[in-house]
């Protein structure tokens, strides 16, 4: 019996900011609060261009703000519908949504944990969800296992 999850095709660009300064998407796994700053937010860097994203999938937009000099970085939840990503505005966000990341941490971490009870039940978010069917049919093939999709 197979199953499949529902998907969304989007498209990821890093945001970037004065001073070539670069920000990231991640797929949100977990959070550690024992930890500082972005390595709070566990999970999987994406990486620019097309991504096919399980609906109910996490993610945190970090955005390089001000200039150079006066920088901060700007952090923003996002959840997978069947419709695109849905901005998840949280507790002290500012109105485009951003949190300050080395300010405002703990609020950030509670946004995240509120994206992520957002989730449909039914999202398996397993040790092999990063993969793509694809990339996991292919690795059976290599190891010699034939499977029939239907």
């Amino acid at each position: 019996m197979t199953t499949k999850t529902a998907t969304l095709r989007t498209t990821i660009e890093k945001p970037t900011g004065s001073g070539r300064r670069e920000g990231w998407w991640k797929r949100v796994t977990g959070i550690d609060r024992d930890k500082s700053g972005g390595w709070a937010i566990l999970g999987n860097f994406l990486n620019d261009g097309e991504q096919d994203l399980p609906v109910g999938a996490v993610l945190v937009c970090c955005d390089p703000r001000g200039s150079a000099r006066h920088s901060w970085k700007g952090v923003s939840v996002h959840l997978a519908t069947p419709k695109g990503l849905e901005l998840i505005k949280g507790e002290g966000c500012d109105e485009y949504g951003d949190f300050n990341l080395r300010k405002q941490l703990p609020s950030l971490l509670d946004c995240i944990e509120l994206a992520m009870d957002l989730r449909s039940p039914n999202e398996d978010d397993g040790p092999l969800s990063p993969f793509t069917n694809e990339e996991l049919l292919a690795e059976l093939a290599r190891r010699g296992i034939q499977v029939t999709v239907g």
